[in-house]
């Protein structure tokens, strides 16, 4: 297995491997491995990876006028924004930017270690969460399980361990009891099955990323206000039974929040420019809970003019990984996105670039003839 990919690690290669290899188990160690809470600081190391990757693009001078053009831009808009999740946000961006310029891939002894080393501490911290019978594991929030279930489930799935596979969806739904999870199970299946139809695929093929965040963004506001408009009050408390109704107090706050956001966006001229000062602060004082939307809270943070360009290279990056092979990965994520907070931020959203880059050269073969075929 090891000898899927050259991953040449000497000469001029060995810092940009370096690089590409320490982000991936960086990410897996703060989420999945490091006991939640001990680095707060984590995430002031992305910009020294940042400076080790430019270092290593200027050294090869790989810096194309594209490069500055959007080094630029992204720069001028982040410092209108100007906020600490800004910031980090756009270090990251540029990180995998000029990470995806490289044809690298992990040797899969490498990943698939780490990702089963994630998967058993995944289970090893799991414990009762302050909600009724749910469960949650190093993040504290059965939600954010849910969250860490999928990532493995991508992974899993990418590296042909389909029992263990089958063993997630089981324990991840037992225990973070996430409908989202549930939600995005099933459209992950519906769409692997699905896309084997001829005029399926020609639908996906029609779609990228950036339609689908503009697609999905839209959603979230249909669904708040229709969500709101039938269920005016709750029928059941947020118990065990809340993976059978939508109609409880979780859903109903959740959707609340969206749409005081939604309020607060159309009445503060200011949000376009910047975000909302002490994010957190300020939803928990007068919304009672962050935003679970991970689409409004990227807006919420940073503002609208910031979240535009974010949105659009971001899809600008991940288009190249909209394939036939990648469909019900990225669609099922974007969909999970809706409900969830942070799934474009930090450590999330690069796991999520990596399991799209997860694959084999086989797979990558496969993935070719597949697409003349149809």
């Amino acid at each position: 297995m090891d000898s899927t990919f050259n991953t040449n690690l000497s000469g001029n290669n060995q810092l940009q491997y370096f690089n590409y290899y320490f982000l991936f188990a960086y990410c897996l160690l703060i989420e999945y491995i490091i006991p939640y809470g001990i680095f707060s600081f984590a995430k002031l190391f992305f910009p020294l990876i940042f400076v080790l990757v430019a270092l290593d693009l200027l050294k090869k001078n790989r810096i194309k006028l594209i490069d500055v053009i959007f080094l630029f831009s992204f720069a001028v808009v982040t410092t209108i924004s100007f906020t600490y999740n800004s910031i980090i946000s756009s270090v990251i961006i540029f990180i995998i930017y000029f990470l995806e310029k490289g044809d690298l891939k992990i040797k899969k002894s490498f990943e698939v270690s780490l990702i089963l080393l994630s998967t058993l501490f995944l289970f090893f911290y799991i414990h009762p969460s302050p909600y009724a019978g749910r469960y949650m594991s190093n993040i504290p929030d059965p939600n954010m399980t849910g969250v860490m279930f999928l990532f493995v489930f991508f992974f899993l799935q990418k590296n042909k361990f389909y029992i263990l596979s089958l063993f997630i969806i089981i324990t991840g739904i037992f225990f973070s009891e996430s409908r989202n999870f549930i939600m995005a199970i099933f459209i992950y299946i519906l769409i692997s099955m699905l896309k084997r139809n001829n005029i399926v695929y020609k639908m996906l093929s029609f779609l990228n990323v950036y339609k689908l965040f503009i697609m999905f963004g839209l959603l979230s506001v249909i669904i708040t206000f229709a969500y709101l408009f039938y269920y005016k009050q709750v029928t059941f408390q947020d118990t065990q039974t809340r993976v059978l109704t939508i109609t409880d107090s979780s859903n109903l706050l959740r959707f609340s929040i969206n749409a005081y956001f939604l309020n607060y966006l159309v009445h503060h001229v200011g949000i376009l420019f910047h975000g909302i000062s002490n994010y957190s602060a300020f939803f928990m004082a007068n919304a009672g809970r962050k935003i679970h939307n991970s689409y409004f809270s990227v807006i919420a943070k940073s503002g609208v003019l910031y979240s535009m360009f974010y949105f659009y290279f971001l899809s600008w990056i991940l288009n190249k990984h909209y394939t036939y092979r990648n469909y019900e990965y990225i669609i099922s994520f974007l969909f999970f996105s809706m409900f969830i907070m942070d799934c474009f931020e930090s450590y999330f959203l690069i796991l999520f670039w990596y399991s799209l880059r997860s694959e084999t050269k086989m797979q990558r073969k496969n993935t070719i003839k597949l697409r003349f075929r149809l």
